[in-house]
């Protein structure tokens, strides 16, 4: 799924999109920038031991230039990820830091994403940060984000940082004869069974526990 910038995200874009980077005075140029992933469903936890997003094959790839010419040495830390529907946004652990970059960017402008996410809730679909700056659809004439189709699942239903006794009744609402929620769907096989009651199990700890 994608969706459209407001007039007032739009502007705070391009006023980000004007701030040089700080490891290179370059300016990041908003259409000119690219990410790519295989997808597919990610099993994200508030604690970051969840899946890898190279564990299920959906590294992300990215590319960041300004006026034409690639970027070097943007900072690991100025990349993290949020979910494409702002209405049902993953829910990130200590901010930006639950999904950076494994390096900064290389000569090329280009680095990669490939770790575990710290977060809660559930998207379909991710969208990239890059120093502020959500990362648009260069083939879509960059009015709206770049959404790339990984799903991301967690045993954190309500979005808290914590997976404790109210998730546990969420799970149990819709796994004892409730209809189908998405967002229970850990694996995302389209149903909501005893694999996914086996994989919220993994993360489900009574005694709440702090994000990383």
């Amino acid at each position: 799924m994608m969706y459209r910038f407001t007039a007032g995200f739009a502007f705070f874009l391009i006023a980000a999109a004007l701030v040089p980077s700080p490891s290179s005075g370059q300016i990041v140029d908003l259409c000119g920038s690219d990410a790519s992933s295989n997808g597919g469903c990610i099993r994200v936890c508030p604690k970051g031991d969840g899946d890898h997003l190279s564990d299920i094959g959906a590294t992300i790839y990215v590319t960041v230039i300004s006026q034409d010419q690639p970027i070097p040495n943007i900072p690991a830390a100025d990349f993290w990820l949020i979910g494409c529907d702002p209405l049902e946004e993953m829910v990130l652990c200590s901010g930006s830091a639950s999904s950076n970059a494994d390096h900064p960017t290389d000569q090329q402008g280009q680095t990669t994403i490939s770790g575990p996410i710290a977060a809660g809730g559930c998207s379909d679909g991710l969208a990239l940060i890059v120093q502020g700056i959500i990362i648009p659809d260069p083939d879509a004439d960059c009015s709206v984000w770049l959404c790339l189709p990984i799903n991301a699942r967690s045993s954190d239903l309500d979005g808290n940082n914590i997976v404790d006794l109210p998730d546990l009744a969420l799970f149990a609402a819709v796994f004892v004869g409730g209809p189908y929620d998405k967002c229970m769907d850990l694996n995302c096989d389209g149903s909501v069974g005893l694999q996914d009651l086996a994989l919220f199990a993994e993360h489900f700890e009574p005694v709440r526990h702090r994000c990383l």
